[in-house]
């Protein structure tokens, strides 16, 4: 195992997403799983859409 940090960001920002609105993308698809997997027991998954267009510094859609 190496000791290298990694360039992952420890606050979230939107330059990915701003990123692939200059690149003419309408959408970001955000996708999450628990469980053990398909083959050895349930599984539960969740998926969130939002329009790029809409995202902006420190957004937060209502109810979450």
């Amino acid at each position: 195992m190496s000791n290298k940090s990694s360039n992952i960001p420890l606050v979230p920002s939107f330059k990915y997403e701003q990123d692939l609105l200059c690149e003419g993308y309408d959408w970001v698809i955000g996708l999450d799983e628990v469980g053990r997997g398909s083959l050895a027991g349930p599984v539960m998954v969740g998926a969130a859409v939002i329009g790029i267009k809409q995202v902006k510094e420190n957004y937060m859609p209502e109810g979450l």
